[in-house]
């Protein structure tokens, strides 16, 4: 057998043998696959929708279908968890608006934003909040400015020349008063950025007794010493206020500010200023910083807290730095400072009454903290509302709990009441977020009923009946609930915003098995409004038959998963189809919550390119997301019996499609991405179920994640043969199923590094296993551009075709 590969137009096809492609398979350039997929390539997207903090105007971005190659970032560098694009100063973004229009909710009008510039890209939109404003950033001609749209005249303008910088921020937000943004600005006058490249010169890396530090996953691109010379000057910026007219004024000096936040009243600002030695090695949310109080002209009022930076290693979810941390705003005061410390200090294996502490402190800072809250968990967020309300939740990792209390923040260390407690999992007792309102300055708070005596909670509605997400009354006196609405088949719909203080109006999102969201106006005594009437681009969806399926793998442990059908496809008078699996597993601390109902049999299937579903228009059958739960045993760690459950979970998925008659046992392919394709090679070692596997940018040799993933938090040293068994990598030897595997080369995620495939694929073609590597240039994790999206779906049918034989 003569083994061989090809590089074509910058796609590295990398077939086993001669015989496994034809001389089309490895024709250079980028494919298109035929014409029902790459009409999904092409179909409009719809608009992403921003609501106004009045209630009164959405904006709706509008989206390209996908941006072309040429728009992906060339000049980016990914370092410390960031994605810097070094042509404009910002942090790398993953989609972009390219035009506005202005929805008014009273009468459901439309009018577009003119102004815009030809060829620009909306990165950010935020309204002011008296809603007459809306500002934006805009990528236009190598740089990042803040425009500003009059939502009256719908007309947008530039307000400022300079531009920002958005390495680690919007760039702007808007103050108190509704005229005046606070934005973060590229520094002038500053030196070249570091070159990419460096000097040559010995590369030093040093590790010290009794020491121990995070290290990263993904090696860094540059040595540690240029590499923390790139992020100091990337991360200068300079704060400024500057008002709707465009008058500006500098505020402080410029600096390496990891984040800057105006107080509600606008007087004050909570700034957090990072402090060398950068560590490239580790998250820039680690690293080293202080946390200080500023006047709006950005004069020092007080040092908060220095913190050390953190590169200690981590492998507890319930562990946190220790001293203050998670400084905040109340959104109910004028400028009142809130900030959490760890009463354990921060390490969960140490004995302790109360494992958090909430701190509050008002301005003129002259008097101390005092402390509203003490509790046994994590504090996790605090929603506020008055001085005589605000909602804290807290979360435990190790035992899985999750605890909702009502405060009263005006009682000094007063005893929280419980509102709910559940098991994290737990989906079906989750009572959802609470509803909020926007104040006159842009907080917002609590929404409380026109008495006062109640909350609103919008949930999912979990159930077994799959997802009826519901608006529910939260009586805070006893704690009884009583739903006001509830979703009703055939939509799938949920609350967004209520208009009102007792449930009477409010905003949804509607959407049913062959209608993409909408939003409806609810009003009681009359029928639901639609406010917009985006149509779906797929009207072949409507002939797609949906079935929610339910079933149990051999341990007992219900299942469940998607199955979409061809149109017109009638399993007695058609037989089998082939069928494309689609896989990501999760893991589970209880078989219950691994068993619960998840989604709706009425949500809108989102045909996504990338997505399975493409292939059902080519006649493939399709199961979406069947469930692989990973469930931990009593003592036990749930990896430490992932291959069992994964291939019986896999086993039960199959028996049901061939129950059905739907599936024929040799015509069945698995497909995933990320973790997802992690499990089909897994799936490929350890079982002959399937027919073809599809693996897209996946970790295959957990070796090169030696400090844990995904959920697994121990290393390697210690669960060697927990890594050993889960690396498809080792076994590699045993698969027999042809194997097709695409890959970004420009992957920044943690662990899944183009290294995975490529090793993997070598070892295929070492033992001549049919196998078949494409790296797509430019992209990372997930596939952007039109061009490379266009080339996945040529080979994905063409594989499909190739072994499923449909």
């Amino acid at each position: 057998m003569r083994l061989y590969f090809y590089l074509c137009a910058g796609v590295l096809l990398l077939p086993v043998s001669a015989t496994a492609s034809s001389a089309d398979a490895t024709a250079p350039g980028y494919r298109q696959p035929s014409a029902p997929l790459q009409a999904i390539v092409a179909a409009p997207r719809p608009p992403a929708v921003i609501g106004g903090p009045q209630r009164r105007t959405v904006a709706l971005l509008e989206r390209p279908a996908r941006p072309a190659l040429q728009e992906l970032p060339k000049a980016g560098i990914k370092l410390a968890g960031l994605s810097i694009d070094r042509v404009h100063f910002a942090g790398a973004q993953p989609a972009f608006g390219h035009g506005l229009a202005l929805l008014t909710v009273a009468d459901g009008r439309q009018r577009p934003v003119s102004g815009l510039p030809p060829g620009a890209r909306i990165a950010h939109a935020e309204f002011s909040p008296d809603e007459r404003w809306i500002a934006l950033s805009l990528w236009h001609d190598g740089k990042v400015r803040l425009w500003l749209v009059e939502v009256a005249a719908a007309r947008a303008r530039r307000l400022l020349e300079r531009p920002l910088n958005t390495v680690v921020s919007n760039g702007f937000g808007w103050l108190a008063g509704s005229r005046t943004l606070l934005v973060s600005l590229a520094p002038e006058g500053a030196a070249p950025a570091p070159a990419v490249i460096p000097a040559a010169a010995p590369a030093i890396q040093e590790s010290f007794a009794g020491k121990p530090v995070q290290v990263s996953a993904v090696a860094d691109a540059l040595p540690g010493a240029r590499a923390a010379q790139m992020l100091g000057w990337y991360l200068q910026r300079q704060l400024a206020s500057v008002d709707v007219s465009g008058k500006l004024a500098l505020i402080g000096a410029a600096g390496p500010l990891l984040a800057a936040t105006p107080s509600p009243d606008g007087n004050f600002i909570l700034a957090s200023r990072l402090q060398a030695p950068f560590a490239p090695a580790v998250s820039v949310l680690r690293w080293a910083r202080r946390d200080e109080l500023w006047d709006r002209r950005g004069k020092l009022v007080k040092v908060l807290h220095d913190r050390a930076l953190n590169d200690r290693p981590v492998q507890d979810r319930d562990a946190v730095e220790a001293g203050p941390r998670d400084f905040g705003w109340r959104a109910d005061a004028a400028a009142a400072l809130h900030w959490s410390e760890a009463g354990d200090g921060g390490d969960p294996r140490s004995e302790a009454e109360w494992r958090d502490i909430l701190y509050q402190q008002d301005a003129p800072w002259r008097q101390p903290a005092r402390v509203l809250a003490r509790v046994k968990g994590r504090i996790n967020e605090v929603a506020w509302g008055s001085d005589a309300l605000a909602v804290l939740t807290e979360t435990w990792f190790q035992q899985g709990e999750r605890r909702t209390w009502r405060l009263r923040p005006q009682q000094a260390d007063g005893a929280p009441q419980l509102m709910f407690s559940r098991k994290m999992e737990d989906r079906y007792g989750d009572p959802g977020r609470p509803m909020k309102r926007a104040l006159d300055n842009g907080e917002r708070v609590l929404l409380t009923s026109t008495d006062g005596a109640s909350l609103f909670y919008a949930s999912a509605g979990a159930s077994e009946e799959g997802d009826r997400p519901q608006l529910k009354r939260y009586r805070l006196d006893d704690g009884e609930t009583s739903t006001l609405w509830r979703s009703q088949a055939p939509y799938y719909e949920r609350v967004l915003v209520m208009l009102d203080r007792d449930g009477r109006r409010f905003v949804t999102q509607r959407e049913s098995r062959d209608e993409p969201p909408n939003l409806f106006v609810h009003e009681e005594g009359a029928p639901a409004r639609a406010l917009t009437s985006v149509a779906s681009p797929f009207a072949w969806m409507k002939a797609v038959e949906v079935r929610v399926l339910r079933y149990q793998r051999a341990d007992g442990v219900a299942l469940g998963g998607k199955l979409y059908l061809p149109a017109g496809y009638q399993s007695g008078r058609d037989g089998p189809l082939a069928v494309l699996m689609w896989v990501y597993p999760r893991d589970f601390q209880s078989r219950s919550a691994a068993a619960e109902v998840r989604d709706s049999a009425y949500r809108y299937a989102d045909i996504d390119p990338l997505s399975p579903l493409a292939m059902v228009r080519l006649g493939y059958a399709v199961l979406d997301n069947p469930g692989m739960p990973i469930v931990a045993g009593e003592g036990a760690a749930a990896n430490d019996a992932y291959l069992a459950q994964l291939t019986a979970s896999a086993e039960a998925a199959v028996d049901e499609l061939v129950r059905l008659g739907v599936a024929d046992r040799k015509r069945i392919a698995i497909g995933g991405h990320s973790y997802g394709a992690f499990t089909v090679a897994n799936l490929l070692a350890h079982t002959r179920l399937f027919a073809a596997g599809i693996a897209e940018s996946g970790a295959y040799n957990r070796s090169l994640t030696p400090f844990g993933f995904q959920f697994e938090k121990r290393t390697l040293w210690q669960a060697p043969q927990v890594y050993q068994a889960m690396s498809p990598f080792h076994h590699a030897h045993r698969i027999a199923t042809p194997l097709l595997m695409i890959h970004g080369q420009a992957d920044s995620n943690p662990g899944t590094m183009p290294q995975q495939s490529e090793r993997l694929f070598q070892a295929l073609n070492s033992m001549g296993i049919e196998a078949r590597l494409v790296t797509l240039p430019d992209e990372d994790h997930v596939v952007r551009a039109a061009e490379s999206v266009s080339h996945v779906l040529w080979e994905r049918e063409r594989w499909l075709q190739r072994f499923l034989r449909p």
